[in-house]
């Protein structure tokens, strides 16, 4: 499957924003193979950030940030006054999957790991959602399906979108 397209096109095509994020849930009992995927599959510039604090009663936790994001974390850790605007990240916490863009910052290259994630036997998807919002911002959803075929549908429909153009 060719995906030309981000898997926040939609978002972008609307004018909606500052922040893209794409939220997903499996099956409870898929913790570890998820984990165990994404961590496999991510983008090669995320990096595992060991600072992140899982949140409470969580049993599996992992945060991948993109490479300029982890720099300026690092410098943060070591008492410098940096800001962290643009940022992407892809989070595991237990069986769910949240991937964001701050401030609309660009592709970062995380479709290729979302088809992936859709693609593999290892995967049971409850749900999804493409939504953007951000601090002050009203937010919203502008796709989302109850399975991997709905997502491969949704990315896919960038192409068709492009081709009528």
């Amino acid at each position: 499957m060719a995906i030309a397209h981000p898997w926040h096109w939609q978002i972008r095509a609307l004018g909606q924003g500052p922040d893209y994020y794409f939220w997903a849930t499996f099956r409870p009992d898929e913790a570890d193979p998820l984990a165990a995927l994404v961590a496999q599959h991510r983008p090669p510039d995320f990096l595992h950030h060991l600072a992140a604090r899982p949140p409470h009663q969580t049993t599996r936790y992992a945060q991948y940030v993109d490479r300029r994001t982890h720099e300026k974390l690092q410098a943060q850790a070591k008492g410098e006054d940096i800001r962290v605007w643009l940022a992407a990240t892809i989070e595991v916490c237990d069986h769910s999957l949240c991937v964001s863009n701050l401030l609309g910052g660009g592709d970062y290259g995380e479709t290729p790991l979302l088809i992936k994630l859709a693609q593999t036997s290892e995967l049971t998807w409850q749900h999804w959602r493409v939504s953007y919002g951000g601090d002050g911002y009203t937010g919203g959803d502008v796709a989302q399906g109850d399975d991997a075929d709905s997502l491969l549908t949704y990315l896919d429909a960038a192409n068709s979108a492009d081709s009528k153009s």
